[in-house]
């Protein structure tokens, strides 16, 4: 886990260089709509008037969260202050946004295909409320984020990372396109199907004792 970090913060701040520094056990299936007890998130460093403000804005634009391990445990989160546990992992995860276009921590730009989400068993999995899917996944449902002219940014609605069932070694990130909802862009993440399973299984471990 730690090597994987690594190389994602380390590809993260190359990656701002080439781009000119732009800025519960298992379960029946069912899905729980679970809350977890836990301080309110980190205040950010924007400086916000009010304490509510900060929290609203720790996680911009993200309306949920859903997890599903290979097991069949499957949870979601809507909540805001249900978010904190899967605080480092978003990082992570908005790090690999950032690379997986640019190339780094093992990620070639170049393998990635344009597909449509009916195509895409993961995507439509995920998108139940009983998954039937072998392996880990996590699905961050956010508002269309659509880029500011001129800023170096893909967009993006919907993220994904999912586990590859045929090679459970890797894993596959899944970026909706925030103008069109059937429309995704994929990129091989190899060597992170393992990863995922491990910060999944940490996270489930120690805030909701699974």
């Amino acid at each position: 886990m730690a090597k994987w970090s690594s190389f994602i913060f380390a590809g993260v701040f190359a990656a701002a260089a080439l781009s000119g520094c732009q800025s519960h056990g298992p379960s029946n299936e069912n899905v729980h709509s679970a809350s977890v007890s836990s301080s309110s998130p980190p205040a950010s460093n924007a400086g916000h008037a009010t304490a509510d403000a900060t929290k609203a804005d720790e996680y911009p634009g993200l309306k949920g969260i859903v997890v599903h391990t290979a097991n069949g445990y499957t949870a979601a989160f809507e909540k805001k202050s249900d978010f904190k546990p899967f605080a480092s992992l978003l990082t992570d995860i908005n790090n690999l946004y950032w690379i997986a276009p640019r190339g780094g921590a093992g990620i070639n730009p170049d393998d990635r295909q344009a597909n449509k989400s009916s195509k895409v068993r993961a995507i439509v999995e995920s998108s139940k409320s009983k998954p039937d899917y072998k392996g880990d996944f996590i699905r961050l449902e956010y508002n269309p984020q659509v880029p500011e002219k001129g800023e170096n940014t893909l967009g993006h609605q919907d993220m994904l990372i999912y586990q590859d069932t045929n090679h459970e070694e890797n894993a596959d990130l899944a970026i909706q396109d925030p103008k069109q909802a059937d429309q995704w862009l994929i990129y091989i993440l190899p060597g992170y199907g393992q990863w995922l399973s491990r910060e999944l299984e940490i996270i489930n471990r120690v805030y909701f004792g699974l």
